[in-house]
């Protein structure tokens, strides 16, 4: 099968490349556990399986590029709608804040208008006693 010629061709490139640095890694391994292109490419993301020296160069750094700079663009697009977000916040603030400022007033307008009427009852209360 084709496939299964493929993963056994990027596995033998992987310990290829191990056993440069380390030359007798087969004889001290206990465990092996082959992950294949179409695992890499499921749970790195990566595309085609595409991982450690098999990468091929100008393709893969090409699409990186691309993928990070419409990550950038994004960024910048969502740390404007927060700061637009923080924007509007503000001013409903000072709107709550003023409407708040507003309500006060006027219920000590209502406080002093009631006392100026007592004091006026009971100067005319007086008037009325003398």
């Amino acid at each position: 099968m084709k496939y299964d010629g493929y993963c056994g061709w990027v596995w033998q490139v992987l310990w290829k490349a191990i056993e440069r640095v380390i030359p007798d890694i087969r004889q001290r391994q206990d465990v092996v556990q082959i992950g294949t292109p179409l695992t890499h490419e499921r749970f790195l993301r990566r595309h085609r399986g595409t991982y450690g020296p098999a990468v091929v160069a100008g393709e893969q750094s090409k699409r990186e590029r691309e993928t990070r700079a419409r990550a950038r663009v994004q960024t910048r697009a969502r740390a404007r709608a927060r700061a637009r977000a923080r924007a509007r916040a503000k001013v409903r603030a000072r709107a709550r804040a003023r409407a708040r400022a507003r309500a006060r007033a006027k219920v000590r307008a209502r406080a002093r208008t009631r006392a100026r009427a007592r004091a006026r009852a009971s100067e005319k209360q007086e008037r009325m006693r003398q």
